[in-house]
């Protein structure tokens, strides 16, 4: 064999080594390929998320909603008045003291009574002057007419007779009003109490002048055995508070809680509020209650019918500040999307979103998300 022949033998010998070893790396490149698709697969299967949260839940239901607005107020003294005289003169005599329980008509202050007592005997003096006038008039007239009958008096005298017959006449109706004027001013000037009360303060001193024009104040008198909480309500419930409802009134300084009767509401809405002006009437014999005290009122609505209220707690929201909340589908958590209405302490109004009869999801929502399987723990 010639050394061309050599040569071509031994490049084909090589060609068909080459050739075997192509063959061979692709083998171990499809093996590879299949082992990397069955790690894949594996990791896929280890990815899934079977957890399962157990969660407590709740039955929802449907409820009478009886609306109530709270408001604040103070509770008002059902009178209160700041006294004083229709005549002048000096304070004799006070016989009351501040905080005293007074009863309608009691006395409460005097003054000095002397001048008005000669007034009125001055009155009288000149009330019977004229009446001794009128008697002396009357005594003329009839000497006149005898006279007139006889024809021994002219015609004349009897026109000038009765003109001063009706002098006489008005001096004493003047006379009587002086002396009804008199007497007035003595009654006036002692203080009486206008109503049961207590005195709660006394502006004046004995020996101190008492005047009528301008008037002195002269002492404050409280009726606090009915008080009026004084509260004012927003314009929204003008259509639902009316006299006549019933009230919860809480007073917290004096520890008391009761109901009263809304005795007052006012036709007029403020312009700057947009409230309205309404009064409680509660009674107060025992007199726990201090005039003027701070006064929570919860005003009560009627029933609107059936609604569903749930925990604040319970309520979530999306990024948006939608709220939303979980409802529990046999062992699915399911996210519901929710409007809301009034919020009453710790509960609120849901109007739109879920159905009485479901399971509304309490616990575990901080990692709950929609079709999340869950397991319900009985409480």
């Amino acid at each position: 064999m010639n050394r061309i022949s050599q040569i071509s033998i031994y490049t084909l010998i090589m060609l068909m080594l080459a050739i075997a070893g192509g063959c061979n790396v692709s083998a171990v490149t499809a093996d590879d390929s299949s082992t990397q698709t069955s790690v894949d697969s594996a990791a896929v299967e280890d990815s899934t998320d079977d957890t399962v949260t157990p969660v407590s839940v709740q039955k929802l239901e449907a409820v009478p909603w009886s609306r109530q607005i709270e408001v604040t107020g103070k509770a008002l003294a059902r009178q209160e008045s700041t006294l004083s005289l229709g005549v002048s003169g000096m304070v004799k005599d006070i016989p009351v003291r501040r905080g005293d329980r007074v009863k309608k008509g009691d006395v409460l202050l005097k003054l000095d009574r002397s001048g008005y007592q000669l007034g009125i005997e001055q009155a009288e003096a000149a009330v019977a002057g004229a009446v001794a006038q009128q008697e002396l008039m009357q005594t003329e007239t009839a000497r006149l007419n005898q006279l007139l009958k006889e024809g021994a008096a002219p015609s004349a005298s009897k026109d000038e007779l009765t003109a001063q017959r009706r002098g006489v006449d008005a001096q004493v109706d003047a006379s009587q009003t002086a002396l009804k004027r008199a007497k007035k001013a003595m009654k006036d000037s002692v203080l009486r109490a206008p109503y049961h009360g207590v005195v709660s303060d006394i502006l004046i001193e004995l020996g101190e002048q008492a005047h009528a024009m301008p008037p002195t104040m002269l002492m404050t008198i409280v009726d606090a055995d009915t008080l009026e909480v004084q509260v004012y309500v927003p314009e929204e419930a003008a259509s639902q508070v009316r006299t006549g409802d019933m009230a919860k009134v809480v007073i917290d300084s004096a520890e008391v809680e009761t109901e009263g009767r809304i005795i007052f509401v006012s036709d007029i809405i403020s312009q700057g509020a947009r409230t309205f002006e309404a009064r409680i009437e509660v009674d107060n014999k025992d007199h726990h209650i201090k005039a003027g005290a701070f006064a929570r009122v919860q005003l009560k609505h009627q029933v609107e019918g059936q609604t569903i209220f749930v925990a604040v707690d319970s309520i979530q929201r999306d990024k948006i500040n939608t709220p939303y909340v979980f409802i529990a589908d046999r062992e699915t958590a399911r996210q519901r999307f929710v409007k809301l209405g009034r919020v009453e302490g710790a509960r609120v109004q849901v109007t739109e979103g879920i159905s009485a009869g479901e399971q509304l999801i309490l616990t575990g929502l901080e990692t709950l998300s929609d079709g999340q399987k869950i397991s319900i723990v009985k409480d």
